[in-house]
């Protein structure tokens, strides 16, 4: 595991395909999610024609919402995803499970809308008692098995299966998807079997970061904001051999 400079190109370029590296960055604070563009409006609109509108009548949905409406959307949606997890360990009902696995594919954006519109459809695609299998192995902070259980739920793959590992890990495990990738391995592709590396690896950082404030999601979530700044993207694009 490397830390660089991400101004210093030539140690960037150096870099192998696989080789895991992180940017020498600010990663004391939490910041909130910023995205400078979301597919969260289409999620919305793929995901309300295909599911029974109770599990999405509480939402204050603004269909022309701007991006600012959206990222506070976002923030909205997490928070209430980790409530409902709460309220589940304390009444574990089918119906708010489902709920729970629908908006945290909300929050992930249009990318996922694979589960609610392809295959069989929505609600034939998603097996509630896999959904389970997947949660308690999360409990039991078996994040490698869960990815494996999720990702044969048919059109989830493993940058949305993390997104649930995430959330129902409350944040110990992070997120693992392309960006991520791009910025850590060097890949266009999302790997699940890298999954146990990446985390392994944010281990080590904050062993050398040496600072208790820091986790794994903290360091995730600092890594998808850095990403999209100029520096961000011309790491990413050296690594994916775009430059």
């Amino acid at each position: 595991m490397k830390i660089i400079d991400p101004s210093r190109i030539e140690k960037i370029e150096q870099l192998k395909q696989g080789e895991i590296a992180f940017p020498l960055i600010d990663y004391q604070f939490i910041l909130p999610l910023n995205l400078p563009a979301t597919t969260l409006l289409a999620a919305f609109t793929t995901i309300s024609k295909n599911v029974p509108n109770d599990y999405l009548e509480d939402l204050n949905w603004n269909n022309n919402g701007d991006i600012n409406w959206q990222n506070e959307m976002l923030q909205h949606l997490s928070g209430s995803i980790y409530k409902m997890i709460n309220e589940y360990q304390n009444n574990e009902t089918d119906e708010l499970l489902t709920k729970i696995f629908i908006w945290i594919q909300l929050w992930g954006g249009n990318s996922g809308r694979s589960v609610f519109v392809r295959g069989q459809g929505w609600p034939n695609n998603f097996n509630i008692n896999m959904y389970k299998n997947a949660v308690e192995q999360i409990n039991n902070e078996d994040f490698q098995d869960a990815l494996i259980t999720l990702n044969n739920l048919y059109g989830v793959s493993t940058a949305f299966s993390t997104k649930h590992i995430h959330f129902w890990s409350n944040a110990v495990a992070p997120i693992y998807d392309s960006i991520i990738a791009a910025i850590i391995f060097g890949r266009k592709l999302v790997r699940p079997q890298e999954y146990q590396l990446y985390i392994h690896a944010l281990d080590q950082l904050i062993d050398e970061i040496n600072n208790d404030q820091i986790t794994r999601s903290s360091i995730e979530r600092n890594l998808f904001n850095w990403a999209n700044t100029p520096l961000g993207l011309q790491w990413r694009n050296i690594r994916l051999g775009i430059m």
